[in-house]
């Protein structure tokens, strides 16, 4: 079974571009943010925000992405968030109970890595990102849905280069090819 890697954290730390980077370093199969993607889809066709009904369609489309990719590995996976960073965000933005499906999947997930990439890079702003100023709280909360599910993890500072670097020799020290 390929090891899944998964980049987490708040929203605009550099998760995308180092998913994408470390995809191609070691020419692996890479899994876009599906929340991205479906928010922005659904913000372009009817200008409308996610919403707490829209849960289970972005665990679905998360997980069918996912398991696509893992049919696909030899190695790894680099996902751009998982399902947990779903979990994380909706009891954040709705201060609401996780649906059971997002609960129970979210505490099978002990197998994967996660890169917690910290807010120590620019904000850049676009049509989807609306807390600038809590992404230093927010850091703290997904570091703690990992801390207490027991998740192996590595805190990512830096710019570009440096998260790159100490990835890649992380993934290279646990996983030699």
């Amino acid at each position: 079974m390929p090891t899944k890697i998964v980049l987490f954290g708040p929203e605009c730390t550099g998760k995308s571009t180092l998913a994408v980077a470390l995809a191609s370093h070691y020419q692996a199969p890479m899994v876009p943010e599906f929340l991205r993607t479906y928010s922005q889809d659904k913000w372009d066709r009817q200008s409308k925000a996610v919403t707490e009904s829209d849960i289970e369609p972005l665990i679905m489309g998360q997980l069918t992405q996912e398991r696509d990719a893992l049919d696909q590995a030899n190695q790894f996976v680099f996902c751009d968030t998982d399902i947990l960073q779903l979990a994380v965000y909706f009891d954040y933005y709705y201060e609401a109970k996780w649906p059971t499906t997002l609960k129970s999947l979210c505490q099978q997930d002990s197998g994967t890595f996660y890169f917690l990439t910290a807010p120590d890079v620019p904000w850049v702003a676009d049509d989807l990102r609306d807390r600038p100023l809590e992404r230093e709280a927010l850091f703290h909360i997904f570091e703690q849905a990992l801390k207490i599910r027991d998740l192996t993890y590595m805190v990512l500072r830096g710019d570009e280069k440096a998260r790159f670097a100490a990835a890649t020799n992380y993934i290279d020290t646990h996983w030699p090819q």
